[in-house]
């Protein structure tokens, strides 16, 4: 975009001037917290006699540390260079359009008085001219035709001084919106280091658009293994880069995007060579991401190409020539490209909702499925009877990837009902697979069931489904909390909503609403809102409703890892942070700290025995009911836990912020989590952890085990506390042991009387 002569003359660069002086002094910094880390932290440890696994993988995590921090420091120089090169870019064109504002004052003309006027003015758009005074005496025409060159030559100089600046702005923006990492996390050592190593690379992408478009305007029908390989390199390259995948998307045009796609899926189907279906995997990736980027454009070329794409949704594209009418909807292609990238939220809410209108006004979603439909499958991912022609299925997963598109499209009930199952005329799910089965089998495992669970991951826990969660997201908005509301009451209501392949996501999302669960179940009302704080919106949850949900999602192997995992987080970090900070409930209940204290555990004691109570009795169930064969299936799923388990000990409690201010200050900081922590390594990772005095969890068939094991890790919780006067650690563990024993027995009976009149549910004696 060309900048006007009147901003570059006016704009004030001091802002600039100091953001380059800031980015001048970062490198060091960088440098100094390096040397820091590696003569404060790890040149003790490499030096010390520590060996084997755990030193090896510290090891590791180290060397990734130190050339992170390298790579930050390499990128702030380069940041500061192009910065201070456009700085003085920037600089020059304004004292260049000053100077010639300045000289133009030089020349003058008298009038018929002998009074002497400015001769050269400029304009308000930088245009230098010849202004005679009003009573010139003298040949007006001749004096402009000589100042002609004159002016010629300033406006030339004003041009150029003009253009230079805006290139400079241009390439800028350019240069910092380019992320050479592209998905990779990290800091980026290889960026621009000046506007001209700028404006080269930014001419290599746009050469690199036109050989990628190029390619594409052949036909996705026609290209070679080869020419594939060479699209993919083009796209992969520049999947950071706004401008390259912008260009893209906009020179393909919204139908000839679809076009492409349906002529690829079309031209290789059956039994793909594996060299080719890796580089089509591929390309269904990157162009995917591709187009992801694309979407985050608001340039009237791109909003034209969104609308547009969502138009094609209802028609269907053609791929055979011997197929006059049978072809995949605009709606299947762009669903299979969908699960890919992060698109724009706008986008995808309102591609959305037009596909589920137009599944509810017409005989879709078991068009998805017609026996009639038999143009080629629409997925080359590796995931069992997920051909890709049911189009809601990579529609969800762009929500798993974009938790904000999510959480608005979910808060609508209507959208969350129609998907779920819990209103009037829900969705009936395809098999997606080439057998056409009308109608199929709900309760049976579906991919788009997987989707659907990671999609309200998302929604209802505001970070994307498969991130790991941080403090901050704990602090739920008031539409994540409603969606949680609306799963764990809609869900209890009628359990068979909890499809096969949706209870791990459940999971994850309770282990993030563990607040809120136990507010719940917590039998003494007053206080509350203490024992448990909630930062953000709370989900108001029932004791019925949750016995229920966890009751059924504990029954999934994955489902019963993650709430387990996250339970024990919060109960280890709860009684941490109650007990450094007396003044948030314990206080409150006794002037002796001692028993305020020991009522406090076993609140919190008690509450866990019930979630484990719950869960353990859904466990129990499916193995009774064989639903789940093994209990081999929950010892596998709680040892592949362990990377996500770990990320939540970030969460803490739920406060959003680091929760340690109290007494012991960043002392008490720097250990919280270690209980929480050690007890997860305990229950993933047994044979690894010297914490735990035996193996828990790992008897889902023995319920009296699984109330055992959970005195032992709460016992373990309390031991390791550091906010307890360490002469009343063993009395707070008794109480504590009695009050899971407690929470037990009441899961146990809120599992016969929510359950009441159904199956039973009730553990083995």
């Amino acid at each position: 975009m060309t900048l006007d002569y009147a901003t570059i003359r006016d704009v004030d660069l001091t802002a600039l001037s100091e953001a380059v002086s800031k980015w001048r002094n970062l490198p060091g910094n960088f440098d100094t917290v390096a040397t820091s880390f590696r003569t404060d932290v790890t040149k003790g440890l490499r030096d010390s006699d520590w060996h084997g696994e755990s030193a090896d993988a510290a090891f590791a995590k180290f060397d990734i540390v130190e050339k992170q921090f390298q790579a930050a420091s390499d990128e702030a120089k380069d940041v500061y260079l192009l910065l201070h090169d456009a700085h003085e870019k920037f600089s020059s064109a304004q004292k260049r359009l000053h100077s010639i504002a300045k000289e133009i004052t030089e020349y003058t003309a008298q009038d018929k008085n002998g009074k002497s006027h400015q001769l050269l003015k400029i304009g308000v758009d930088g245009t230098v001219y010849v202004d005679p005074p009003e009573d010139f005496d003298g040949n007006a025409a001749a004096l402009q035709k000589g100042y002609l060159e004159t002016t010629r030559a300033y406006n030339q100089r004003v041009k150029s001084a003009i253009m230079d600046a805006s290139d400079a702005d241009d390439t800028l923006h350019w240069a910092l919106t380019q992320d050479h990492n592209g998905r990779k996390p990290g800091f980026d050592s290889d960026t621009f280091h000046s506007v001209k190593d700028a404006e080269k690379g930014r001419e290599q992408a746009k050469e690199d658009a036109d050989k990628a478009l190029h390619l594409a305007d052949l036909g996705g029908a026609n290209l070679s293994l080869e020419q594939l390989a060479q699209l993919n390199d083009f796209l992969a390259k520049h999947e950071g880069d706004p401008y390259f995948t912008e260009k893209f998307a906009t020179g393909l045009g919204p139908k000839g995007t679809l076009k492409f796609w349906a002529g690829v899926y079309n031209a290789h189907q059956g039994n793909i060579p594996k060299g080719d279906a890796e580089e089509l995997r591929k390309l269904q990736t990157t162009l995917g991401l591709t187009l992801a980027s694309a979407t985050h454009s608001n340039s009237d070329a791109m909003k034209a190409w969104k609308d547009d794409v969502i138009a094609e949704g209802r028609h269907q594209f053609i791929t055979d020539p011997t197929k006059t009418s049978v072809g995949p909807y605009g709606y299947q292609i762009m669903s299979s490209l969908l699960r890919h990238g992060k698109y724009d939220s706008t986008f995808l809410n309102r591609y959305g909702d037009s596909l589920v209108d137009f599944e509810r006004h017409t005989s879709a979603p078991n068009l998805w499925a017609s026996g009639g439909q038999l143009y080629e499958d629409l997925n080359f991912d590796l995931r069992k009877n997920d051909d890709g022609k049911d189009p809601m299925t990579g529609f969800l997963e762009a929500l798993g990837h974009n938790h904000d598109a999510s959480t608005q499209f979910f808060k609508s009930e209507d959208h969350f009902d129609y998907l779920t199952g819990s209103g009037d005329n829900p969705r009936i799910w395809p098999q997606d697979n080439a057998e056409y089965v009308p109608n199929p089998d709900q309760k049976q495992k579906l991919p788009g069931f997987d989707s659907l669970g990671k999609a309200l991951e998302a929604a209802a826990t505001g970070h994307d489904a498969g991130t790991p969660p941080t403090a901050a997201h704990a602090v739920h908005s008031r539409d994540e909390a409603k969606i949680m509301h609306q799963i764990v009451t809609k869900m209890s209501e009628n359990t068979d909503l909890v499809r096969p392949g949706m209870a791990d996501s459940l999971g994850r999302i309770s282990a993030e609403y563990m607040p809120d669960i136990h507010r719940a179940i917590d039998p003494n009302t007053g206080g509350n809102e203490t024992l448990f704080p909630i930062k953000g919106a709370e989900a108001k949850l029932s004791e019925r409703d949750v016995t229920r949900f966890l009751h059924t999602v504990g029954q999934d192997p994955d489902g019963y890892a993650a709430v387990n995992l996250g339970q024990h987080n919060y109960t280890a970090n709860l009684i941490e942070y109650q007990a450094s900070h007396p003044d948030a409930y314990i206080n409150g209940l006794s002037d002796d700290r001692q028993e305020a204290t020991q009522r406090m555990i076993q609140s919190v004691s008690r509450d866990a025995g019930e979630i484990e109570g719950i869960i353990g009795a859904g466990r129990d169930y499916a193995l009774e009911h064989k639903i789940v064969e093994s209990d081999d299936s929950y010892n596998t799923a709680l040892g592949k836990a362990g990377t996500w388990g770990g990320s939540l000990v970030g969460v803490g409690i739920g406060l959003g912020t680091s929760q340690f201010t109290g007494p012991g200050g960043a002392f008490a900081g720097a250990i919280l989590g270690t209980a929480s922590t050690e007890i997860i390594n305990g229950i993933v990772a047994p044979q690894d952890s010297e914490a735990l005095e035996k193996a828990v969890y790992r008897n889902g068939a023995d319920y009296e085990t699984l109330k055992n094991d959970t005195v032992t890790t709460t016992r373990y919780a309390i031991g390791a506390t550091q906010g307890l006067d360490h002469r009343d650690v063993g009395l707070f563990q008794s109480a504590a042991a009695d009050s899971v024993e407690s929470g037990f027995g009441d899961a146990r009976d809120g599992v016969k009387k929510y359950f009441q009149g159904e199956t039973s549910r009730l553990p083995k004696d």
